[in-house]
């Protein structure tokens, strides 16, 4: 599960929403789709176009 935002914010959960972990974009443009192919990439669109986003990067989010 992932929602995006405001300021480049991603909020990723892998237990179904019990807990999340925030990805903040460095560049803060914001975000207003996400779509996950697989359990450790999430593709995202926005204001500066579609990105790729790692996952298994994030600390908490797995």
């Amino acid at each position: 599960m992932a929602i995006v935002g405001l300021s480049g914010v991603v909020l990723v959960s892998h237990d179904g929403g019990k807990s999340f972990a925030l990805l903040q974009q460095d560049d803060r443009k914001g975000l207003s789709a996400a779509l996950a192919p697989n359990a450790d990439t999430l593709v995202t669109v926005g204001e500066a176009g579609a990105r790729l986003i790692r996952l298994d990067r994030v600390r908490g989010a797995r």
